[in-house]
Parts: structure tokens; C-alpha cells; sequence
């Protein structure tokens, strides 16, 4: 495992953040953490204390109230041993994802299929963007290759292999939490 008991995973809405999440959580026997600075999610420790050994999973566009996310970075970055930026090549498809959530109401983490006349809203389309332009700064200002939920879900695992190398994982075992059959979207 390389020494890795610290993982940090900015994302956009609707790329698998949260499988990472927890397969790192039972492949290194930590703790993990949610979104703690999505406000819409009561009771979240929303402190930017970092423990010895976790998982955190935050969306690209959350900070903690009062924060600027370029301080927020800045912060917690250096505290992680990997630091993980997860978005998808498809953005169509992420507004899609979250619009059919919004419309639907539901869990955000069950299974769904597009309906082919779903318009999408201006409010989540900006909230996408929004999301993109955050993970691409990340990117650009330290250096992190942003990881392709569509390379991770490719059922390919030399794909999976080479976008995974810099985790210090064992990829085999892995690969078996990226079956493209665990996608979300089943149409």
C-alpha cells in the first residue's frame, strides 16, 4: 500500500466519487468522510482538521463557509498522501445525472435510466460548468492529473491499470470495484 493512509478526492458531481471513496475506505481500513462542506447535508464534521488515516471525498466547488476554495486547497492538499481529481470526458452525460436527480428527488445513489425528452436546466448546467472550471484550476495550479471516470468504468484493465498507477494499489483487486456492470446509469 506504499504508505498511503491519507487520500483526498476532489470531484464533479456525478463521476463515482463516492465508489473511490469507499473502495479506498476497505482497501486501506480507514475512515472516511463525505462532503463535509455540503451544507445541504446536516450534521457533517466541517472542520478542515485532517485525521491520521482517511478518506475524503469533497465535491470541487464545496468549501467551508467563509472559505475560499483557492485557501481551502492550499490548506489540505499538502495533508494527504494522494490526492485524487475525478471528472467525466462526457458532460453531457454528468448533466443528465444530476438533472435527473434534481428532478427525481431520490437518492443520488441508485440506479437510473435517461429519459430521452429530460431538458436540462440552466441552474444545473452552471452548477456543472462550475464544477469543471474548479477541478481544471486544481489541475493546473498543483500539477494533478484529473483521473476519467470513463477510463476507470472501462471494463479495460490496462486502461484501469495505467489512469491507477500513481495509487499505490493493488490494481486487480481494484479493478473488481470499477465493474462497468456497478455503473449508476443504466441506459
Amino acid at each position: 500500500m506504499g504508505g498511503i493512509k491519507k487520500v483526498l478526492i476532489i470531484s464533479n458531481s456525478r463521476s463515482g466519487s463516492k465508489n473511490i471513496m469507499i473502495s479506498f475506505h476497505k482497501y486501506l481500513g480507514v475512515r472516511y468522510r463525505a462532503e463535509p462542506w455540503n451544507y445541504s447535508i446536516p450534521k457533517q464534521n466541517r472542520s478542515i482538521e485532517i485525521e491520521d488515516e482517511i478518506v475524503l471525498k469533497t465535491l470541487a466547488d464545496q468549501s467551508p463557509e467563509g472559505m475560499d476554495l483557492d485557501l481551502l486547497y492550499e490548506t489540505i492538499i499538502p495533508k494527504f498522501d494522494l490526492v485524487i481529481l475525478l471528472s467525466r470526458k462526457n458532460r453531457q452525460e454528468v448533466y443528465e445525472s444530476f438533472q435527473h436527480f434534481v428532478n427525481e428527488g431520490i437518492d443520488w445513489h441508485s440506479e437510473w435510466e435517461k429519459n430521452d425528452d429530460m431538458d436540462i436546466s440552466e441552474g444545473v448546467k452552471n452548477a456543472v460548468d462550475n464544477q469543471y472550471i474548479c477541478i481544471d484550476k486544481v489541475r493546473g495550479r498543483y500539477n494533478i492529473p484529473i483521473t476519467w471516470y470513463e477510463d476507470l468504468y472501462s471494463g479495460d484493465y490496462d486502461t484501469f491499470k495505467e489512469v491507477t498507477k500513481g495509487w499505490g494499489i493493488d490494481t486487480e483487486v481494484f479493478f473488481d470495484y470499477f465493474n462497468p456492470n456497478n455503473r449508476l446509469r443504466k441506459k
